[in-house]
């Protein structure tokens, strides 16, 4: 498994080619889940974007320095949905946690975002079901410090349980 066999998901995740511009998006103007704000790109230049454009930023920007790779098969396209959905780091901090939670005192590993030889090696026995359960907790944490994100929640929600 790897990423050409969840991008489609992905890709149909995030609304394909429609171009989106809510104002209560941090992300700015969003088209196949690219971002403005979020890529450093302009407004124009993430309408213009093709698919093969989105799938080539999603491989360099986030899956490559992500090290999905180097995650155990069953957690690797649960996790770049949350790196696409939630950012490198918050994705990887998710990950942390769940793996925290999971393993023993004294196995415990920095919560810091990022993917190292330590967080590879704690997630060795983490279920994908913890790992979702730790997405949704991030949501809810997420909309605690910004209520006005509420209205994003059940489709957060209903995306780190099927993702």
């Amino acid at each position: 498994m790897g990423f050409y066999d969840f991008i489609d998901s992905i890709l149909e995740r995030e609304g394909g080619d429609k171009i989106t511009e809510d104002t209560a998006d941090p992300g700015g103007v969003t088209k196949y889940g690219i971002s403005a704000n979020n890529n450093d790109m302009t407004p124009e230049s993430v309408k213009a974007l093709t698919e093969r454009d989105a799938i080539g930023i999603y491989l360099e920007s986030y899956y490559n320095p992500s090290k999905c790779n180097k995650l155990p098969e069953r957690l690797q396209a649960s996790f770049f949905d949350a790196v696409v959905n939630c950012g490198i780091s918050g994705g990887t901090k998710i990950l942390q946690r769940a793996a925290n939670n999971k393993n023993p005192k004294g196995k415990q590993i920095s919560i810091d975002g990022r993917i190292g030889p330590n967080t590879i090696k704690a997630v060795h026995n983490l279920e994908v079901e913890r790992f979702k359960a730790f997405r949704a907790k991030y949501y809810c944490d997420l909309i605690g410090k910004n209520p006005k994100l509420e209205r994003f929640f059940y489709g957060w929600f209903k995306r780190a349980l099927k993702a």
